[in-house]
């Protein structure tokens, strides 16, 4: 009689323990599965934040380059809104692109070295609509002779397919209106093109091709260029630079604009530069690892 009774307390005991053994599981479940998705709240959080901060970064600013195009004057330095964004500019040289932030913007030209709060070779002001890609060109003789900007819009999208797209810049201050011939054809793609002007852009299929520029509508050649090559999908301006009468003398300088994306970090005016965005890309992937480790200390208190 005893040992039954004794049995039958055990029994008793018994259960309400594996009551709560199995409530204590199901809580610490419960806890891991709100932990779980806590974290994975963050990261997701963290990236729909990255991804949209790239995003009004890419939205927000315009691509900007500098053509210098002055054969009298020396290396210069390029300042937006007082701080210098392209440095030691030489002539015949072609910037990358650079960001910069659609709006309105202040831009000085120095002497390469020189003080930012001397005064200007050039200065004037620009305005930039974002998504854009744009050539900051100086042109005139430099030097006593006199210079000034030009902005230009660039189209870099793709050609059609299998072509690619050409333009030509009359950066020559000497140099009179051209007609831009394709040499052994009676083919003038460009005509009337004068000093500070661009021509429109011409698709070409891809090729090797040989260039006369002519005295507009006379057959007198006043620069022969030869052998230039355009791949297909690529877009091309084609500048004229030099004096018709002097040293250093005319020539065509080649530029192959769509390969040539903004990559170079801001000094001014971009909502993020690229360099920032990689910081917190980085930050997030060391928060996500240091989630994990935490979540991985948690589990095992516990389980």
């Amino acid at each position: 009689m005893a040992s039954r009774v004794a049995k039958a307390q055990a029994r008793l005991m018994v259960r309400p323990g594996l009551l709560f053994y199995v409530v204590g599981m199901l809580r610490r479940d419960r806890m891991k599965i709100c932990a779980r998705r806590f974290i994975q709240f963050i990261l997701v959080g963290l990236m729909v934040w990255t991804l949209g901060l790239m995003a009004a970064n890419a939205q927000n600013n315009s691509g900007l380059r500098v053509v210098h195009a002055l054969p009298k004057s020396p290396p210069a330095d390029v300042y937006v809104d007082g701080q210098l964004f392209f440095a030691n500019v030489t002539y015949r040289a072609i910037s990358d692109y650079r960001l910069l932030a659609g709006g309105n913007h202040r831009i000085k030209i120095l002497p390469a070295g020189a003080s930012s709060e001397g005064q200007g070779l050039i200065e004037a002001d620009f305005s930039f609509v974002a998504g854009k890609n744009y050539s900051l060109v100086a042109m005139g003789t430099g030097g006593e002779g006199g210079a000034e900007l030009r902005l230009f819009e660039d189209d870099n999208s793709s050609p059609p397919a299998g072509k690619a797209r050409v333009r030509a810049m009359h950066a020559s201050p000497d140099t009179p209106a051209v007609d831009v011939c394709v040499t052994g054809y009676n083919n003038c793609p460009v005509s009337d093109l004068t000093f500070k002007n661009a021509t429109v852009y011409v698709n070409l299929d891809p090729g090797t091709y040989s260039f006369e520029l002519r005295r507009r509508g006379t057959n007198e050649i006043i620069l022969l260029v030869p052998s230039l090559e355009f791949k297909e999908g690529v877009v091309y301006t084609l500048f004229l630079m030099g004096f018709l009468q002097g040293e250093p003398g005319l020539q065509i300088i080649t530029s192959a604009d769509s390969i040539r994306a903004p990559v170079e970090p801001p000094t001014t005016g971009a909502l993020l530069s690229p360099t920032a965005l990689i910081v917190i890309v980085i930050m997030m992937v060391m928060l996500m690892v240091a989630c994990w480790f935490a979540w991985r200390r948690f589990s095992k208190k516990v389980g």
